[in-house]
């Protein structure tokens, strides 16, 4: 519970008085003016309708003190607007009118902050005076007219009249003693309340007066989250609230359901003797709700030791049913009506205040128990859901929506009752813990219960012990763990239907219908026949009385969706294995390390790397170590392979090369299906050059180690989506595996992609090793080509004739065409693997290709060089920027950058770099005019670790950046080992751009980010204090807290250091780390090593082809349109080439981000890992094979 001192800025102009009255559109309005009358001691006060002249409705005014209530209904059968009220929410308070002065300041005020003016002001007069209206549009349905009654003397407004008649009763029964309107509670759907508070911050200047959040607020069964705000005077009072997740539908969300939105939900009426004016409602027939008896009970034990003296008689107040709330100012007495109506929306409460200006929170559970019986008793369970509750619009706090992106959101707790168990079978590989993390912890989010099967299908088979229930923290602190630890093992009795019809019995009695399988292709394999045989074994165990026939009905269907845990990257339909990139990382690792060792001896070394059958690993190894040869399963050498090895080996050396990398595929073979061992590679290499050669057998090792930031992210995403693809199946729904189409997740049918693998197998036992290539993608067919001509000691004899000259496509012109490529940015890794691509690439065709260093100051200056083959030896290992780099734009140096271009003849540039870099393309663009030397085809590769550039998901540098952070976070961690709670609070950097924050976090297992994205208050930081004071009492030993270097100008790292200090002192202590420089990393991972060369290879074909398009019969280049001009980014699935004019729409140039960004939508799987409140967006999409497999979209 939050009470809030600071009010803000006093307004200018324009002030809320207080609450003038409240509309309620009603069927009938004589009549619920009536029993307001009778039941709550209100008197007539006025009367509109035909008698005075109006024809459209009918408004009867009622008061009590200063309350006054308006009723109004329509005449007229076609009143749409009124009758589709009525329909939607049944009588419901339509407009809280509040009194105000200066009433053209504030509505100035509203409309320039954005709010919705549903009347513009307006005046009615009558002979007592002029009144000013003007209405806008609040939370649902709801409004607000803002009345200006200063020059009105008369008995309610313009042209209302003295009631009919009197009210025979108003003097025969006792008063209803109440006096004013307190405050009035709006109720909204989940995750609106924040928007709705906002919107009254924003555009009427309320402040923030109280807030209380559903770990105060529930009952086993219902919570809420409630803010109130106030005007700054505070006389007006509007609590907002929300339901959040509990094990049945919250008296919230039925208003919610029932009143079809947003709307208002009670009004509190204040009262200076709440027992008199109970016993006079009751008397006159007024029903309120009853409290549980136990309430009292521990109200007179809780207050024997209290500073608070309560006046009232307790046995009176009992008797009556008034609850009772206290602090150590004062106290509050209330109590709440039931429905004012059939459907069971709006009730009134009465309260009394002692020096107390709560809102009964303390009151709450008793509340929530009371309504809770009184929904049981109307039958709960009936009513109608509500389709917002399922699908909702996100605000910007959560996420930030694309526009061609249908989404869904989903609940705690919406699949409560299901049972899942996620076991991992076969081979293990870094990141399954990741994934059971995932499974688990999601989970228990949508309300299911969970299992592991250890020990994999044996496991299951066995049962007993094997099969356990999880819990949130059986998975905590095993993120950043390689293997799995929930076992894996390979095993022969589920290959028997015997031991499948244990297994089966064995998930009947523990209720689990839904398995997650974390395996290679044999493991999904099992699992699917599993799945069939799932109806059939069922009977068996029901004809011999293993279960009973409830059991055979209620677990009638088994689903399945699996994902690939594999380092081989051997399974078809999905870019990435769970694992594959860890083995990366190990392998990369060995070989730089070896490097240093094989330069000073001069030494070849032969690498043998895991695979199996496929020769992913040891393509792309070769790919991002440079290494001299490759033998792969899919692509054996030619019979001569010993003879072209050595050759190639000896120009190497003879052009001065002091060390070989030669990698070799554990499943390598020759044309003839003949293994290729290491040791038949070394035996070569020795017997035929004599040179010094060892062999490293890598082995397990690349199993191990610690997860790579990609491997951990793509485990939680995964996770959560083969979670999500459980609980929307259906008896017709085929199992599914969760796989990686570039940066999408998509669920493709599980039996076609292990059939598309096992072709894969069958082609090369047929030796048709070109269709094995196929089969395995256009990725790793692309892989394949581009180290092939990559790894080429210099270009190729074909690409110049016998003069010289180029020949084929590069003819087009008497001599090849003349690129140049440069950074302008800071660096980042990725760029020279990049730069190495590009200028291979280029003279490879036959093209000339010119570095210029320095970025845009050595372009004007004329530092430019003409780049070689051997020129970019050894570029991939190496970080930083060879070229050298600077973040100065063209500006006024455009001219002299004219004068360069012209003097090289250079036809089009390649931009490598970071937000500078596509400002710098940009303004070369925008000067086309002026300059006609930038009328040339330029492109733009994004390098940069903040990730901040638009037109791309992934920029170069930016996962050797996340890897540098997980690995310091975890650490940071490690170095807490054996000092009880501690928390850490880390700086990343990134600019304004929170990506680095945001994925590190979902990697590092990290608590909170804070981002510039996502605004965050102190509210929000006292609420994460409070969350891991929470998860610290469980057993929690560290917290990881993430801080953009610019999430907030106030809310520095060293402030929230120094809050959770403070605020955790006695729970656990803090400590602060700003990461800074390290983060841009030494070494290259593997994905940017890779990323780079590919993008440096189709930054080639595209300015290729739009040379071919703009090249003039005199030679020149004239490329003008927009398209020539352009950011090439990784999209979704794909590689795109997008115009940096359409790209200006989608900047915020002011804090150098794009204004969408495709990453905000894991923020809320941050936090529900980490066991906050949030909504899920689904990720993945259901495809085919074929679509998946249509398109290279690979970026590893």
């Amino acid at each position: 519970m939050t009470t809030y001192t600071d009010k803000g800025v006093k307004p200018d102009a324009g002030k809320f008085l207080c609450f003038d009255h409240i509309k309620f559109w009603v069927g009938n309005a004589k009549q619920a003016a009536s029993f307001y009358c009778a039941r709550m001691g209100f008197e007539p006060l006025a009367y509109k309708g035909l008698e005075t002249g109006e024809r459209r409705t009918a408004s009867h005014a009622v008061i009590q003190n200063k309350i006054i209530f308006v009723f109004e209904s329509a005449y007229l059968p076609n009143d749409e607007e009124m009758g589709a009220h009525l329909i939607k929410h049944g009588d419901a308070a339509k407009d809280v009118s509040f009194t105000v002065e200066d009433l053209d300041s504030i509505v100035k005020m509203a409309k320039q902050r954005g709010a919705k003016i549903v009347k513009d002001i307006w005046e009615e007069k009558d002979e007592f005076g002029v009144v000013r209206f003007a209405t806008v549009q609040t939370y649902g349905d709801t409004t607000h007219t803002l009345i200006d009654r200063s020059n009105y003397r008369g008995l309610f407004l313009p042209n209302f009249k003295k009631p009919l008649q009197e009210d025979v009763l108003c003097g025969k029964l006792p008063a209803g003693k109440l006096d004013f309107i307190d405050h009035v509670v709006g109720n909204q759907p989940d995750l609106q309340m924040e928007p709705s508070a906002k919107w009254y911050e924003q555009n009427l200047l309320f402040h923030r007066f109280w807030s209380v959040d559903d770990s105060q607020m529930h009952t086993e069964f219902s919570a809420l989250r409630s803010i109130v705000m106030a005007n700054w005077e505070e006389t007006i009072k509007m609590p907002i609230n929300e339901p959040a997740p509990g094990k049945r539908k919250s008296q919230i969300q039925e208003y919610v359901d029932y009143n079809g939105g947003a709307g208002v939900q009670h009004i509190a009426l204040n009262t200076q003797d709440i027992i008199t004016a109970i016993r006079n409602l009751r008397s006159r027939g007024m029903d309120f709700l009853s409290v549980p008896k136990t309430y009292y009970k521990t109200l007179r034990e809780n207050l024997k030791n209290s500073k608070v003296k309560v006046v009232e008689d307790l046995d009176v107040l009992e008797e009556l049913n008034i609850l009772i709330d206290y602090d150590e100012n004062g106290y509050l007495l209330q109590i709440f009506t039931k429905n004012m109506q059939d459907r069971p929306t709006l009730f009134l409460e009465v309260i009394q205040r002692r020096n107390h200006n709560g809102f009964g929170a303390g009151n709450f559970k008793a509340l929530f128990e009371a309504i809770e019986l009184d929904q049981a008793q109307r039958g709960k369970g009936r009513a109608i859901t509500s389709l917002d509750a399922y699908l909702r619009e996100a605000d910007l706090k959560s996420i930030i929506m694309t526009d061609d992106e249908k989404q869904r959101f989903i609940e705690r707790g919406s699949h409560k009752g299901k049972g899942i168990a996620v076991f991992t079978s076969g081979g293990d590989s870094q990141g399954m813990n990741a994934a059971v993390r995932a499974v688990v912890r999601f989970g228990i989010y949508l309300g299911c219960k969970v299992y592991f099967i250890k020990e994999g299908y044996q496991g299951m088979v066995d049962g007993g012990d094997n099969i356990e229930e999880a819990n949130w923290s059986s998975v905590s602190c095993i993120i950043h763990k390689g293997g799995t630890v929930i076992g894996s093992a390979r095993c022969k009795d589920f290959r028997e239907r015997a031991g499948r019809l244990k297994a089966a019995k064995n998930l009947v009695m523990k209720g689990i219908t839904n398995l997650v399988v974390i395996g290679g292709d044999g493991s999904l394999t099992g699992a699917n026949l599993f799945r069939q045989e799932w109806g059939s074994l069922l009977d068996e165990l029901l004809q011999t009385d293993q279960i009973t026939k409830e059991d055979r009905a209620k677990y009638s269907h088994l689903h399945i969706a699996g994902m690939v845990g594999s380092i081989d990257n051997d399974f078809c339909g999905t870019d990435m294995t769970i694992g594959t990139d860890s083995a990366l990382h190990r392998i990369i690792e060995a070989i730089d390390a070896i490097a240093a060792t094989a330069y000073s001896h001069q030494r070849t070394f032969i690498m043998e790397v895991m695979g199996r059958h496929c020769g992913y690993l040891s393509i792309v190894a070769s790919l991002t170590s440079e290494a001299d040869y490759v033998f792969c399963p899919e692509s054996p050498p030619p019979q001569d392979w010993p003879t072209k090895l050595c050759r190639k080996l000896e120009q190497e050396r003879a052009a001065g090369q002091r060390l070989n990398i030669i990698i070799v595929s554990e499943g390598a073979i020759d044309r003839d299906g003949q293994p290729i061992t290491a040791e038949k590679v070394k035996e070569v290499v020795v017997e035929k050059l004599n040179q010094d050669t060892r062999i490293t057998v890598l082995g397990h090792v690349q199993r191990g180690g610690s997860p790579s930031a990609f491997d951990r992210v793509l485990g939680c995403r995964m996770g959560a989506e083969a979670v999500m693809a459980l609980m929307e199946a259906t008896p017709e729904t085929e199992a599914c595996v969760v796989s990686l189409d570039g940066n999408q997740a998509v669920r493709l049918p599980l039996m076609e992609c292990v059939e598309r693998t096992k072709a894969v197998a069958k082609a090369m036992a047929d030796k048709n090793w070109d269709l094995a290539v196929q089969l395995r993608g256009r990725s790793f067919a692309r892989n394949l080509e581009t180290y092939k001509m990559l790894t080429r000691l210099k270009p190729p004899k074909s690409a110049f004739d016998e003069a010289g000259n180029p020949v084929g496509s590069a003819a087009l012109r008497k001599e090849g065409f003349t690129l140049a490529v440069m950074h302008v940015g800071a660096p980042s890794c990725g760029m020279n693997a990049a730069v190495r691509s590009f200028v291979r690439n280029c003279i490879y065709r036959g093209d000339t290709v010119y570095g210029i260093h320095d970025g845009m100051e050595g372009l004007a200056a004329g530092n430019i060089h003409s780049m070689d083959w051997s020129d970019v030896t050894g570029w991939v290992a190496q970080g930083g920027a060879f070229l050298g780099t600077k973040r100065t734009l063209p500006g006024k140096m455009a001219p002299a950058i004219a004068e360069q271009l012209a003097k090289f003849k250079i036809q089009a540039l390649l931009l490598i770099g970071g937000f500078e870099a596509y400002q710098a393309a940009e303004q070369l663009y925008e000067n086309r005019p002026k300059h006609k030397e930038f009328c040339i085809p330029i492109a733009v590769i994004p390098a940069t670790i903040s990730n901040n550039v638009p037109g791309t998901e992934f920029s170069l540098g930016c996962d050797t950046a996340l890897n540098e952070i997980t690995e310091i976070c975890d650490r940071i961690r490690q170095s807490a080992q054996g000092t009880k709670r501690r928390v850490f609070v880390v700086e990343t950097m990134g600019g304004y751009c929170g990506y680095l924050a945001t994925v590190a976090g979902l990697a590092g297992g990290a608590d909170a980010a804070y981002i510039y994205e996502e605004k965050f208050g102190i509210k929000n930081l006292q609420l994460d204090v409070a969350h891991m004071a929470s998860k610290m009492a469980e057993g929690v030993q560290r917290g990881l807290i993430l801080r953009n270097e610019k999430a907030s100008d106030n809310y520095s790292t060293d402030f929230i250091h120094r809050l959770y200090s403070e605020e955790g002192k006695g729970l656990f202590s803090a400590r602060s780390n700003v990461l800074g420089h390290m983060q841009q990393g030494g070494s290259p991972s593997p994905f940017d090593r890779n990323m780079g060369t590919k993008m440096g290879s189709k930054a080639v074909e595209w300015l290729i082809e739009k040379l071919r398009e703009s090249i003039q019969p005199d030679g020149s280049v004239n490329a003008t349109s927009p398209d020539s001009a352009v950011m090439l980014g990784v999209v979704k699935r794909q590689y795109r080439y997008t115009p940096l004019i359409d790209l200006k729409k989608e900047t915020d140039f002011e804090h150098r981000i794009p204004k969408k960004q495709w990453w905000l939508k894991l923020r809320p799987l941050l936090r529900i890992l980490a066991k906050h409140d949030s909504s899920y967006e689904e990720e993945g999409v259901y495809m085919t094979i074929e679509e998946g497999c249509d398109v290279d979209t690979s970026i590893i």
